[in-house]
């Protein structure tokens, strides 16, 4: 299940659950099952993917599908530390919603 809104993305896939909420310095992760592929945790804030800073979820999708398949350099800020990761399209591409037809 993927809902997304100006404010808010909550993605549910099996036993994976990851809620990113839009706040003033990024993308804070409100939750993040422990299973979650992209590495992220709860408490987290996105703050930029690729060389996108994010401050929406717009912004994050934007970013992803820019991406075209490949993989991104994710920044997130967790527990006052800057966190680089790398997502691969195989742990992003579910975040995105379906392609017009």
């Amino acid at each position: 299940m993927l809902a997304i809104d100006d404010t808010r993305l909550n993605w549910r896939h099996d036993d994976q659950i990851l809620e990113l909420v839009a706040s003033s310095d990024g993308l804070l992760v409100t939750q993040a099952s422990a299973s979650l592929s992209l590495q992220l945790q709860r408490g987290d804030r996105v703050r930029t993917a690729g060389r996108t800073q994010i401050t929406t979820i717009a912004t994050l999708l934007a970013a992803l599908q820019a991406a075209a398949g490949n993989p991104i350099a994710v920044d997130v800020m967790r527990d006052g530390v800057q966190v680089h990761l790398i997502w691969t399209a195989a742990t992003y591409t579910p975040l995105l919603p379906p392609a017009a037809p």
